[in-house]
């Protein structure tokens, strides 16, 4: 796995390896918040890519943290894009 090369990565990371990440549906995904720890964003990955209810893609379209820690679980394995 890549190292992480920027603060949105390294915190990917720890949300990756520290925090409750389940799939709801074969293309929904709840991500624990790294900041409160009963609330959680929904990722919704699409042909397009993945969309997350968190405030940070909402505002800038691009990949969040939320998103980024499920890249780092499903690294091995993925096979369509994130």
């Amino acid at each position: 796995m890549e190292q992480p090369r920027n603060l949105k990565q390294q915190k990917g990371l720890i949300i990756a390896k520290e925090k409750s990440i389940k799939k709801v549906t074969e293309d929904t995904w709840r991500v624990q918040s790294q900041k409160n720890c009963t609330k959680y964003h929904t990722i919704k990955v699409t042909p397009d890519g993945a969309k997350c209810s968190c405030p940070n893609w909402k505002r800038e379209k691009e990949k969040c943290k939320h998103i980024l820690s499920l890249i780092h679980i499903s690294e091995p394995t993925r096979r369509t894009p994130i």
